[in-house]
C-alpha cells in the first residue's frame, strides 16, 4: 500500500469517526430536547390543573359562608339591604315585595 492509499485510508477513517461522533451528538441533543419538551408540557399541565383547582376553591364558598347564607335565606333577610324582604340578586332597588 502506497503513502497516498495510506493517507486516504487514514483520512476516511477520521471522516467516519467524525461522522459517527456528529450523529451521536445529534441523537443526544434530540433526546435532551425531547425530555425538556416533555418536562415543560408536564409542568404546564400541572400548573394549569393547580390554577384551576385554586380558582375553584376561591369561587366555592366555605362551610361557614354556606351556613350563613342558608340561615339568611331561611329567615328572609335581604342581602342587598334595600328594605324589601326578598332579593332578586341584581342589587337594584326595584325588588317587588
Amino acid at each position: 500500500m502506497s503513502n497516498v492509499d495510506s493517507d486516504h485510508s487514514l483520512l476516511l477513517s477520521h471522516f467516519a469517526t467524525d461522522l459517527c461522533y456528529y450523529f451521536d451528538l445529534t441523537r443526544q441533543q434530540n433526546q435532551i430536547n425531547t425530555s425538556y419538551a416533555e418536562l415543560s408540557s408536564a409542568r404546564a399541565k400541572m400548573e394549569e390543573s393547580s390554577s384551576t383547582d385554586n380558582e375553584d376553591l376561591r369561587n366555592e364558598p366555605d362551610e361557614n359562608e354556606r351556613t350563613v347564607v342558608a340561615a339568611e335565606e331561611e329567615k328572609g333577610i335581604d342581602e342587598d339591604d334595600d328594605g324589601d324582604e326578598l332579593d332578586d340578586g341584581d342589587d337594584n332597588d326595584d325588588d317587588i315585595v
